[in-house]
């Protein structure tokens, strides 16, 4: 399944999914217990020879010169994006955005923006024709979380690929907060 951050913790709340791994959700439902597991940082993708690659830490207001493309409203990096254009008084060229990394990095292919994208997103050797730039120092980190829905029981291996995918959340830790105990 595939969807936004707060349509996969609906599917969960709902019980059509058992677990979610999302981004930071934009409202609260309270019968969803969200793990922190992970922080993703940033990166601009640009295509070979762009002239932001050429600049060492690329402040906002160089980047504002530039059409962006970065994931859509739904997701809370398009807020953060805001967020840090907004503290510096810039208006974010956002172009284009998308659910999709992949479709966010066709697009930089083809010319059309520089992308804000987490950084894992990136792999050197499958994308020969984009250069990464280090955003962290533009944009706040984002929280990954696992959800879970409240007084549910999980199957021994929902708990062992939790453990492998954060390994400092624990069964039992787990089970005190979907139980409440």
């Amino acid at each position: 399944m595939q969807g936004g951050p707060d349509q996969i913790t609906d599917w969960v709340s709902q019980g059509q999914a058992d677990i979610a791994i999302t981004s930071e959700t934009n409202k609260l439902i309270p019968d969803l217990a969200l793990f922190p597991c992970h922080k993703h940082s940033r990166i601009l993708l640009v295509p070979q020879g762009h002239p932001l690659k050429r600049i060492t830490k690329p402040t906002l207001e160089q980047l504002a010169k530039y059409p962006l493309i970065t994931y859509n409203a739904s997701f809370s990096v398009y807020r953060r994006v805001e967020e840090a254009f907004a503290r510096k008084r810039l208006v974010p060229n956002i172009v284009l955005s998308a659910t999709d990394v992949d479709v966010m990095k066709t697009y930089v292919r083809l010319g059309l923006g520089v992308a804000i994208v987490a950084s894992l997103a990136f792999n050197a050797r499958e994308d020969k024709y984009l250069q990464a730039i280090d955003a962290n120092h533009l944009f706040e980190p984002n929280l990954i979380n696992i959800g879970l829905r409240k007084g549910t029981y999980l199957k021994p291996y929902v708990y062992d690929f939790i453990e492998m995918f954060s390994p400092p959340l624990r069964r039992e830790q787990i089970k005190r907060v979907l139980f409440n105990m």
